[in-house]
């Protein structure tokens, strides 16, 4: 089995599941680096970090950040009143 679509997977499974606690992203950071760690035949977390880097795999927080900027991004576009009352504070 090649490794490519299960990187692409793995992606795709970080950019769009929803991580609402900690205790997510953490657990999501385990299982990313566990394949990884399966695909590439690793041994240290050094090289898995390296790995995810090379391939694009950005971390949960990231993900999280970047969602949260388009969140408010939206909200602060938005023609509803509520929002535009809320914006200003």
């Amino acid at each position: 089995m090649e490794s490519a679509p299960l990187i692409l997977l793995i992606v795709y499974l970080l950019n769009s599941t929803w991580v609402a606690r900690a205790h997510d992203v953490l657990f999501l950071h385990y299982v990313i680096d566990n394949c990884f760690r399966k695909i590439f035949n690793l041994q240290t977390k050094d090289t898995v970090h390296e790995c995810k880097i090379e391939f694009g795999v950005l971390f949960g927080r990231d993900v999280i950040n970047i969602r949260k900027s388009k969140l408010l991004v939206k909200y602060g576009l938005s023609d509803n009143l509520l929002c535009q009352l809320c914006k200003e504070l």
